[in-house]
C-alpha cells in the first residue's frame, strides 16, 4: 500500500520557496538583459566622458537609462571585479593609501581622489552598492562609495600609487578612453565573453 500525505504534512517538510542558491542565481541571471539594454549608453558616456576623469559623472545626471549603480555594474563586469575583489579592496587600500589619496595620471596630467568611503568604514560590497540582483532593479544616487569605486575601476592600472596587481592588471578602462575603436572593440569582446560564462 503506497504511503500518501496529507497537505499539511508535505508543507511542515516541503521547500515551498527556491532555496537561496537558486533564487541567488535567478536574481543575477535576470540582469543581463538589463545590462545588454543598456551597454550603448554605457558606451555613449564612455565616448563622451574622455577629456575629464569625472566627466562621467555629469552624463550620468543627465540620463534616465543608465543611472549610476548600473553604471559600475557595468565597469565591475568589464574588468572582472567582483564583490568579493571589492570587499577584499576595501580593507586592503587604506592600508596602501595611508594617509595619500588615490593619484592617477590622465592624459598626462596627475589627479588626486580622495577616496573618502574607504575612510568612513564603509563596504564595497555588492549588496552596499546596489550591485546585486535585487539592487540593480533600484536606481541608486551617485554616493561616495559608488564613485569611489568608479574612478578605482577606470583609473587602477594609471596610479601612482602601489595597488595590488589584479586593480593594475585589470582596472584598464580608463586608460582607453578617446579612443572610440579600441573602447568598443575591448566592450563588445568583454560582453561576448561574460555572455558565455553567465
Amino acid at each position: 500500500m503506497p504511503y500518501s500525505r496529507i497537505v499539511e504534512e508535505l508543507k511542515e517538510n516541503a521547500v515551498i520557496y527556491w532555496p537561496s542558491e537558486i533564487a541567488e542565481k535567478e536574481r543575477n541571471s535576470s540582469i543581463i538583459p538589463l545590462l545588454l539594454a543598456t551597454q550603448d549608453h554605457f558606451i555613449s558616456v564612455l565616448h563622451l566622458a574622455d577629456k575629464d576623469p569625472y566627466a562621467w559623472t555629469q552624463f550620468l545626471s543627465l540620463t534616465d537609462a543608465l543611472y549610476p549603480n548600473l553604471f559600475l555594474k557595468h565597469l565591475c563586469i568589464l574588468s572582472d571585479i567582483g564583490g568579493e575583489s571589492l570587499k577584499r579592496f576595501a580593507t586592503e587600500l587604506p592600508r596602501e593609501f595611508g594617509n595619500e589619496n588615490f593619484r592617477f595620471i590622465f592624459r598626462d596630467k596627475v589627479y588626486e581622489h580622495e577616496m573618502n568611503s574607504l575612510f568612513e568604514g564603509k563596504k564595497w560590497s555588492n549588496p552596499n552598492l546596489g550591485l546585486d540582483g535585487e539592487g540593480l532593479l533600484q536606481p541608486r544616487d551617485l554616493t561616495q562609495d559608488i564613485r569611489d569605486v568608479s574612478i578605482l575601476i577606470l583609473f587602477g592600472s594609471l596610479s601612482i600609487n602601489t595597488l595590488p596587481e589584479e586593480i593594475e592588471n585589470k582596472c584598464i578602462i580608463g586608460s582607453m578612453l578617446g579612443d572610440k575603436r579600441q573602447l568598443e572593440k575591448y566592450i563588445k569582446e568583454r560582453y561576448i565573453w561574460v555572455s558565455r560564462i553567465m
